[in-house]
């Protein structure tokens, strides 16, 4: 398995959809930057994530603006080097998507939006942040990219996975009755005036425009009003029951779950488990190679073990760990061990809290 990065390689033949797919995609993200050039009528535009500014690409007109010509397709270089500022720009992000849409025949020559893209991507290498960076590039370009960039630890995603990742709605599970703690784990500050719960939740807003709290059947007058939340299918039957709702209250939808009991999980973490989901798995979750236990709190669900996972439960089975043995499971190594480190005891959130500082 590749090395988990937050740069992402979206990858596809000419005219496959790859734009459209990742404008649908980024229509309800929290925030994005970057930039799409889509087709309309024929030609090219670049638009502007941030602002939604427009700006004309491609032309076949005779103008006496400079223009760069890539085979028998004429660009604005204004807008090269509009393209190239807002690259420059990017480094200074640290949270959301940034698109670069797309690398193309040019910049593997040192062209185009040369040399703006190659600092922005050393600089991302070495300076990983919560942001995940998706580079547009055509799949006959593809080996000669990864091979000038040096990309070869990063993801490749197609359009099947944007398609996926519109479907997907977050779970914040807070349920558990937390009697080694002695008080509920989602309610713990492990910073200043951010409970643990909210600190999931901005996780999960980061990749997914819907996201629910699963309060199990507890009193949720201490929660944030700005979620929904929803009660367990049963009372003090375990996470199965939390996550069985979830299907109920979002039919349809992917579930990517994440429990409270995870302080030091990293953005990176999120989207490794997004980039493995793919149409033919049912879950995909983190495993522990040391212990050999899966984590099924922290993983993503198909639509489709909605009616899987209300069988195994009317057949009288509460275990997450187990109903992953009985479909088809993605388990991923995780990088760093720390990041599943459960929070379950008061000598160990303090722990946490000391090292979080």
């Amino acid at each position: 398995m590749k090395t988990a990065s937050n740069l992402i390689i979206l990858t596809g033949k000419v005219r496959s959809g790859k734009t459209t797919a990742l404008s649908s995609f980024l229509n309800n993200q929290w925030k994005q930057t970057g930039f799409v050039c889509p087709d309309l009528n024929g030609k090219r535009l670049l638009i502007e994530l941030q602002s939604k500014i427009q700006h004309t690409f491609q032309t076949d007109e005779f103008t006496i603006e400079p223009t760069i010509q890539i085979g028998k397709f004429i660009f604005f270089a204004s807008v090269f080097e509009r393209a190239k500022e807002i690259i420059s720009s990017g480094i200074a992000a640290d949270s959301g998507w940034f698109v670069v849409d797309e690398i193309g025949p040019l910049e593997i020559r040192g062209e185009g939006l040369e040399p703006a893209l190659g600092d922005f991507i050393t600089y991302h290498k070495n300076h990983p942040k919560d942001l995940a960076l998706i580079l547009v590039v055509r799949d006959k370009l593809l080996d000669a990219v990864i091979q000038k960039y040096n990309l070869k630890d990063s993801p490749i995603i197609y359009v099947s996975h944007l398609q996926l990742w519109k479907n997907l709605a977050g779970v914040i599970l807070c349920g558990g009755k937390s009697q080694r703690m002695g008080t509920s784990k989602a309610l713990l500050e492990y910073l200043p005036g951010k409970p643990q719960y909210q600190r999931v939740g901005e996780l999960l807003q980061r990749v997914s425009s819907q996201v629910i709290l699963s309060a199990g059947q507890t009193d949720v007058s201490s929660y944030n009003e700005s979620y929904s939340w929803i009660a367990d299918v049963e009372v003090d039957q375990g996470p199965m029951a939390g996550i069985l709702a979830a299907f109920r209250f979002m039919p349809g939808k992917h579930l990517l779950v994440c429990g409270c009991d995870y302080p030091l999980l990293r953005f990176s973490d999120i989207i490794n488990l997004m980039v493995h989901f793919e149409v033919e798995v049912d879950a995909v979750c983190y495993h522990n190679e040391n212990s050999g236990i899966s984590e099924p709190l922290v993983a993503i669900y198909h639509a489709r073990c909605a009616p899987l996972l209300e069988a195994y439960y009317a057949a009288g089975y509460r275990s997450m760990r187990s109903f992953l043995q009985t479909i088809q499971t993605k388990k991923l190594t995780i990088n760093v061990q720390d990041a599943l480190l459960s929070s379950d005891e008061p000598a160990t959130f303090q722990s946490i809290k000391n090292l979080m500082k």
